[in-house]
This record gives structure tokens, C-alpha cells and sequence, in this order.
């Protein structure tokens, strides 16, 4: 069973050659679509921002039995990429192929239990100076 309250670390870090670390994440909602990023930030630092980010990749995701498949895709579709592999306790194996460049890799990724914060919106009233939550 996939679960929905936090994210999916990638275990497989991201050397770039700018020298930061990035990892991947998965957000997976109940209303049955996955959010995929990539950043230098730790699961609480994700939480705090991914359901507000612009253009994000995502899409519907399938899961039936142990089985787990989606496509994710930005809207604006430079970036289209597919999942496909198995759920097991708090951990995903997948295969990931992006089409944009043909690039195939395998990837596991492990379950982060983290409040997910949800989007500004800018019909919210301005928090006051010296309030404790921004």
C-alpha cells in the first residue's frame, strides 16, 4: 500500500558538478496523483514547499497489488518521465525511464513520515510581524 502522509526519499543521491547533493522525491496525494522533484533540501525542507511549486511534475499513479506504475510530466512538457515497479512496506523499487533523453536508471526510495505544508495562496491574509507560524 502507497503511503500519503510524507515522502519518498530516493536512496540514491545526485552529485552535480556545481558540487551540491540533490535527491528525489515522490509525494503521493490521495486524490491519486504523484508530485516528482529533485532538490539539495532534506524532506522537512521539501514538505514545507511542494505543493506550491510552479510547472511541477507530476501525474496519476496506478497501484494494483504490490505493483506501482505513473507517468509524470511538467506542465508545460519539457519533462516527461515513467515509473514503473513495487511497493513493499515503506519502500519503492522502481525503474524510471525519461523520454526526453532516453535515460534509464533504477532507483529505490524510502518512506519519510513529514507534515506536507499546504500551498500559499495569496487570498491569505499577510502574517502580522512577530507571529509565531509563517
Amino acid at each position: 500500500m502507497i503511503k500519503i502522509d510524507g515522502l519518498y526519499k530516493s536512496t540514491t543521491k545526485i552529485d552535480k558538478e556545481d558540487g551540491e547533493e540533490y535527491w528525489r522525491y515522490l509525494l503521493f496525494r490521495d486524490n491519486g496523483e504523484v508530485i516528482f522533484v529533485s532538490s539539495t533540501g532534506t524532506e522537512s525542507d521539501v514538505a514545507n514547499w511542494i505543493l506550491g511549486q510552479k510547472d511541477q511534475c507530476k501525474g496519476p499513479y496506478v497501484v494494483s497489488g504490490s505493483a506501482i506504475e505513473f507517468w509524470v510530466k511538467t506542465e508545460s512538457a519539457l519533462l516527461k518521465t515513467r515509473f514503473d515497479g513495487e511497493v513493499k512496506d515503506s519502500t519503492l523499487s522502481l525503474k524510471v525511464w525519461n523520454s526526453n533523453n532516453d535515460f534509464n536508471y533504477e532507483d529505490s526510495y524510502i518512506f519519510k513520515e513529514v507534515a506536507i505544508k499546504p500551498p500559499y495562496k495569496a487570498s491569505q491574509p499577510t502574517p502580522k510581524s512577530g507571529a509565531a507560524e509563517l
